[in-house]
């Protein structure tokens, strides 16, 4: 026997202690429970721990090390290994250690989920681990072998918690079983578990259920990964070679990850995987190989990923025999990068065989019932009278050419029906593409493909769709119909489309460009399709140079043609547009959203809303088109001339919706003459429309039921328009965008729903002998004239008209003149904003107000007849305006009004019949007018007042001598007022009922002009609300009042009008006193007064009586909440005014009253409250002074009995 045999049989002092200590355990009835520290096995004490440790349960509150040559065998027991968040425990076998553990559960003592521990098979240990469980071994990666020696785990589960309790550990990656550096390793019959119900984030879980890596040799067999195992990976091999991994069932469903796999193999050789059982909805792969050659894959089932089933990535000489696919979301299979694999037709997708054809040549296959096949670079490969469906579909890979599929059906797929991928000269014919998930045919970096006489139907996206370098491609006689887009081309272009029935597609039906980024795909041919019943019928918005030739493009829910989107580049312009028959489409026949296309011969008719229309975005114009006159729009010729010149035209043309421009449009032509011409029914757009264009004449033109009746746009100057007749449902005739030094003669310009003209950043144009009006009589508002920045603008000998509002409304527009003209309005004549340097003359008005000036200046209105219900000629902010022998009529408010500083007015000469007015002219706060009616005897004076004429003046400022009066003339001179109540200190408003009256001997009357109405707490004192230190001056918006000052006629008397203001405190009249208070006789010669009216005392008044310097009680516990009530029965606001209404004799030493004031309590308590009833040293009361006679105000109005410096009430500061 060798000495360490030998060794092994003797036993130490320390082995005799420890079996003593058990046996002691053993009489006193406590055997199957011990508590331990760190245990250290050695080769002296292993057979003692083997011994102690089995068959009992036992706590080890430290690690368990095997050291170099010891062998730790544990049979059915229970450990339990008690770790805390800072400790946490190991179980750890070194090199030349041997641990072997059977029928036993290795645990954490305590539910803590901070309580768990590592366990570590180093380099050179062995061990087999049999018949156990495992749980909350998740520390420093988990349950880990790294030797090459042999351990073996058989029987075994392993859970990341107890069986009910988790554990949760979130700084490092954890695993059921970690293999790292290890070999010829083999685990069987094993499952690894979440072993608790708790929540099932990452930290909570495996991360991987197995983990291999840097592994070789091993051997995994008929292992279960359960489901909430492992939140990412089932099982991970990286750099790990000749595994065999057999028989293993995963499942993942909803609480793992859905972006990781069941089984995830990167940069590992020749491993094998074989019968497999993978299910779960959160596998984004079912078998992940990157990267990994010779890898076999066989006889294994997997159902319900939500990405590839087995995806195989840069991966060569791979085998894979009688796997079934099914329920994938994505591709079943998919390989990509090396292709060089070997996939047999013993694999199936769903049922169907897999034809994976790699470098295969001169080979025919029939098969119906195929759920997949890729085709990588073949030649003379055909696919005849095969059904491929339920599946991948079809991929075409690399240097694949002819390569084939005819008389076939490729349906039901989940991915496309057939997938081109950098791969040409293939032929797919008589083929039916329905059904599947993505589109029908992609084509992607491929050409000169030709897909012919097939079904293209019910796909759920795309019918056909290139993209990238795809061009060059065939698409003949085929009949798609019933998917997203029909045939969408965005990619570079030169492909045909011919003969093809593109019709019922849930979106557009041919799309070239148009969705997102750069699209140059151009020169495409479309050629004698038929295009119905799409979305847009033809939509081009990739790089242009496209022709559409003889196509039928009909019956389309949007628009028939559509060139260029409605936002983005507008890049797709030079394509050319012939002999097509577009009609019956929902809305346009074609629409332009780019230039320089050409339209010849095409034939547009009875589309829902227009034939074409050219459209804008923002500033730029999409105008810049070939349409030449051979085409016809709803039969009739189309008149659309652009960059021409010097060319006549007499057109009669009446064809309904032509376009959104004019039934003539002329774009950027010069010298053309239009004359006797009818242009009708382009209801949705004009008559005649120019842009850019100029020089022209167009004479005797009618146009009715267009739109707009005539337009010029965007610098369209120097024309001539004469004898014009036109009524339209908008704007009768505009100008816009600096259409400059246009003549419009003998026209007559209607609108009926809009204004009659419009004339808009647009000057230097000349109006002559013609007839505007807005005809609408009720709704919204319409002007029969809208100037706009229409600077020297003339109008002469016209008649405008408006039957809802203003005749003519002038903004911004300066130098503009009526002369010798009719105005006719529902509401004001001639409204004029902003305008400078305006001469209305000789002209007739009708209307409410005649004419209106806003912040209008220096300008003349002479010799105008004006009759108006309310006033003639209001003038508000505007100056230096001259009004001369003005005729003015009818009016009931004013004949003339002048406000807000319309200064400087000169009016000389003008009648006034009023018909119910008080006044005929009245001047508010605009100073230095003149009112002459220019005669010798007039020449002095300021205002010279002839016949009935009455004038007032508001808050205006003249030298009241220089008024000279005739016959019953009068004037009567105002001024706006406030009266503020405020206490007799000055520094408060006083809530008061307020009356403001003339004075008993004024000339007016004793006449109340404000009644005995509430000045409320929240008008700040002040009759007209202002706050309480604003004096003015005001404005006419203020709430000021208007009060005679004087009224004045041919006896020359002046009478001051005295003003009466009375005021009684609220406050007061809820303690039952009527104190009026009063300002009498105050006489208002000027603008801008304010009546003060001194009205008692607010409740803070009351207390500084005395105590000036008690203002404002902060700090304090004294009322300032004046909106609140003291007591149920009042139904004012209220403010104690007495001490007695809040405080009594309790408070004498609470808040003592002392000779001086200061931030604390007085430190001298004398006399203390006034009505203590104490007498003490400097007592003035009785205890009778707690009686409600005793008022605050009248004990301290006597101030003898208070002396200074004494007497004061000092309040807390």
């Amino acid at each position: 026997m060798s000495g360490r045999a030998r060794t092994r049989s003797l036993l130490s002092l320390a082995q005799l202690a420890i079996l003593f200590s058990v046996y002691m355990f053993l009489v006193c009835g406590l055997a199957g429970a011990a508590d331990y520290g760190n245990i250290d096995v050695t080769i002296a004490n292993d057979e003692t721990w083997s011994t102690l440790l089995s068959n009992n349960v036992s706590s080890v509150a430290g690690d368990i090390v095997v050291n170099d040559g010891a062998v730790l065998s544990i049979e059915n027991a229970t450990i339990k290994m008690d770790s805390s968040f800072a400790n946490k425990r190991l179980i750890i076998i070194h090199d030349g250690g041997v641990m072997n553990i059977n029928g036993s559960t290795v645990t954490h003592k305590d539910t803590s989920n901070a309580d768990y521990y590592g366990w570590i098979y180093e380099s050179g240990s062995k061990g087999n681990v049999t018949n156990s469980t495992i749980e909350c071994c998740v520390y420093n990666n988990g349950f880990s072998i790294e030797t090459n020696e042999s351990v073996s785990i058989y029987n075994c589960t392993f859970r990341h918690g107890d069986g009910q309790n988790s554990v949760r550990i979130t700084t490092v990656p954890t695993y059921g079983i970690y293999l790292h550096s290890a070999g010829n390793t083999s685990i069987r019959d094993c499952t690894i578990e979440a072993g608790h119900t708790g929540s099932h984030d990452y930290s909570r879980r495996y991360w991987y259920g197995i983990y291999i890596q840097d592994s070789n040799c091993c051997s995994l067999l008929d292992n279960i990964i359960a489901e909430k195992s492992s939140y990412y990976h089932g099982i991970r091999v990286q750099n790990s070679n000749n595994n065999t991994l057999e028989n293993i069932s995963i499942t993942r469903e909803q609480y793992s990850s859905p972006d990781h796999d069941a089984v995830h193999v990167e940069s590992s050789f020749n491993n094998t995987l074989r019968n497999f059982t993978i299910a779960g909805s959160s596998n984004l792969q079912g078998i992940y190989v990157d990267s990994s050659d010779n890898t076999t894959i066989s006889n294994s089932t997997i159902n319900g990923s939500s990405g590839y089933g087995i995806n195989i990535i840069s991966s060569q000489n791979n085998i894979l025999r009688s796997n079934s696919l099914t329920n994938i979301a994505n591709y079943s299979l998919y390989v990509t990068g090396n292709y060089n694999n070997d996939i047999d037709v013993t694999n199936t997708v769903n049922g169907g065989r897999v034809y994976y054809n790699y470098t295969d040549s001169n080979v025919t296959i029939v098969d119906a019932n195929i759920g997949h096949v890729t085709i990588v670079d073949c030649s003379n490969l055909w696919f005849d009278s095969s059904i491929i469906h339920n599946g991948d579909g079809v991929r075409i890979i690399g240097a694949s050419s002819n390569v084939s599929i005819r008389d076939s059906t490729i349906e039901n797929n989940t991915m496309y029906g057939i997938n081109f991928e950098s791969t040409s000269q293939n032929n797919i014919t008589s083929v039916t593409i329905e059904n599947n998930t993505k589109y029908a045919v992609y084509l992607v970096d491929s050409s000169k493909n030709t897909i012919n006489d097939s079904y293209i139907l019910n796909n759920k996206n795309y019918g056909i769709f290139s993209v990238g370098s795809t061009a060059n491609n065939n698409i003949i006689n085929n009949s798609i119909t019933n998917n997203s887009i029909g045939v969408y081309l965005d990619a570079n272009g030169y492909n045909n489309l011919t003969d093809n029935d593109v019709s019922d597609n849930r979106a557009n039906g041919i799309q070239i460009g148009g969705v997102s980024g750069v699209h140059l795909s151009t020169h495409n041919n479309i050629i004698n399709n038929s295009i119905t019943n799409n979305s847009i019928g033809v939509y081009l918005d990739a790089n242009g140079y496209n022709n559409l030739t003889d196509n039928d493009v009909s019956d389309n829910r949007v628009n028939g043609i559509q060139i260029g989107g409605v936002s983005g580049a507008h890049l797709s312009t030079h394509n050319t547009l012939h002999n097509n028959t577009v009609r019956y489409n929902n809305d346009t026949g074609i629409v332009f959203c780019t230039n320089y296309n050409c339209l010849t011969e095409n034939k547009i008719s009875d589309n829902g809303n227009l034939a074409f229309a050219l459209y804008n975005e923002m500033s730029e114009y999409f105008y810049y088109n070939y349409i030449w006159r051979n085409n016809t729009a709803n039969g009739e010729e189309v008149n659309y001339y652009y960059g021409e010149s010097n060319i006549a035209i007499e057109k009669h043309l009446v064809a309904p919706n032509v376009t959104n421009l004019g039934k003539i449009t002329l774009i950027d032509c010069a010298n053309i003459d239009v004359g006797d011409s009818t242009l009708s029914n382009n209801v949705k757009g004009h008559g005649a429309f120019l842009w850019k264009s100029n020089n022209t004449n167009l004479t005797n033109i009618t146009t009715q039921n267009n739109w707009y009746g005539i337009g010029l746009d965007d610098h369209s100057s120097g024309n001539n328009i004469a004898e014009l007749n036109t009524a339209s449902q908008n704007t009768g005739m505009y100008f816009h965008d600096n259409s400059t030094n246009n003549t419009i003669t003998d026209s007559n310009i209607t609108s009926i729903d809009y204004y009659g003209m419009e004339i808009a950043s647009s000057a230097h144009n000349n109006i002559i002998n013609t007839t505007i009006a807005s005809t609408r009589a009720s709704g919204d508002s319409q002007y029969g004239l809208y100037a706009h920045r229409a600077h020297y603008t003339n109008l002469t000998n016209v008649t405008i008209t408006s039957a809802s509002s203003h005749s003519a409304l002038i903004s911004i527009s300066d130098n503009l003149t009526i002369s010798d003209s009719s105005i006719i309005a529902n509401n004001t004549g001639a409204y004029c904003t902003n305008t400078n340097h305006t001469d209305i003359i000789n002209t007739t008005i009708r209307g409410e107000d005649g004419i209106y000036m806003s912040e209008s200046h220096w300008g003349n209105l002479t010799n105008n007849t004006i009759n108006a219900t309310l006033r003639g000629i209001f003038l508000t902010k505007s100056r230096d305006y001259n009004l001369i022998k003005n005729n003015i009529t009818n009016y009931t408010a004013t004949g003339l009004l002048l406000e807000e500083h319309s200064t400087n007015t000169t009016m000389i000469g003008n009648d006034f019949t009023r018909n119910g007015a008080e006044f005929d002219v009245r001047i508010n706060d605009s100073n230095d007018a003149t009112i002459t009616n220019n005669e010798s005897t007039a020449a002095n004076y300021t205002f010279y007042l002839t016949n009935d004429t009455r004038v007032c003046t508001l808050d205006s400022v003249f030298n009241k001598t220089d008024v000279g009066y005739e016959d019953t003339s009068n004037l009567t001179v105002m001024w706006r007022i406030d009266v503020l109540c405020w206490d007799k200190y000055h520094l408060e408003p006083v809530w008061a009922n307020l009356t403001v009256r003339y004075g008993d001997f004024s000339d007016v009357g004793d006449v109340i002009v404000w009644g005995e109405s509430e000045i409320p707490l929240s008008n700040h004192g002040r009759l007209s609300g202002n706050d309480f230190d604003f004096y003015g001056p005001p404005d006419s918006s203020s709430n000021w009042l208007p009060v005679v000052e004087y009224k004045e006629n041919v006896t020359g008397q002046i009478t001051h009008q005295p003003m009466n203001c009375t005021a009684i405190n609220r406050w007061d009249k809820i303690e039952g006193r009527n104190t009026t208070h009063r300002n009498i006789t105050t006489t208002i010669t000027g603008p801008g007064v304010t009546i003060l009216v001194e009205t008692g005392y607010t409740p803070n008044g009351k207390c500084y009586y005395c105590h000036r310097d008690k203002l404002v009680f902060k700090n304090t516990l004294h009322w300032t909440n004046y909106s609140s009530e003291v007591f149920d029965d009042l139904d004012e606001p209220y403010t104690p005014g007495r001490c007695i209404d809040c405080h009594d004799e309790n408070d004498s030493s609470a808040i003592p009253h002392g000779n001086a004031s200061g931030k604390d309590l007085l430190y001298q308590q004398s006399p203390q409250l006034c009505y203590t009833g104490k007498t003490g040293g400097l007592g003035c009361h009785s205890e009778n002074a707690t009686q409600p006679r005793l008022r605050q105000e009248t004990e301290f109005n006597q101030t003898t009995h208070h002396p200074l410096g004494d007497g004061k009430i000092a309040c807390k500061a």
